[in-house]
This record gives structure tokens, C-alpha cells and sequence, in this order.
């Protein structure tokens, strides 16, 4: 990457050739940290799901059922 250090008065300048270069080779290591990290959720997140789709509901409460069975999960009857 080039960095253009036109507007840089001539005062900084030799400070900001120091500085930049290093700050910019943290940044581009954070971003590529960061696209890993994306990287790895999206494949966790399609592992959850292919789970979750592999699981068979059994029995879904509705009605009368539903409340009653919140209920008793409430009050442990």
C-alpha cells in the first residue's frame, strides 16, 4: 500500500514515514483476524443448523396443552 504523505507538513513528515507504515500492517493483521473470525461463525452457524434440521420434534403442546404444560414447567407439578 502506497501513503500518500502530500498534505503532511514538511515538520511530520519524517514522523509520519516512521509511524504509518507499522500502524498499517496492524491494521491489515486485524482485518484478516477479523474475516477469519467471520469466517469461522458462518461455518459454526451452518453446523447449528444442519443440527437442528437432523433433531426430530417429537411433540409440539398446543391449545389447552401448551398452557398446561407451561404451567406444571412453572409451578414443578
Amino acid at each position: 500500500m502506497r501513503v500518500n504523505y502530500k498534505n503532511t507538513p514538511e515538520n511530520y513528515r519524517v514522523m509520519a514515514e516512521i509511524i504509518i507504515p507499522p500502524l498499517l500492517d496492524l491494521l491489515k493483521s486485524l482485518t484478516l483476524l477479523e474475516e477469519e473470525i467471520f469466517e469461522r461463525n458462518r461455518a459454526l452457524d451452518k453446523e447449528k443448523k444442519k443440527a437442528l434440521a437432523s433433531q426430530q420434534i417429537k411433540f409440539i403442546p398446543s391449545g389447552m396443552n401448551l398452557w398446561m404444560t407451561i404451567f406444571r414447567g412453572k409451578c414443578n407439578f
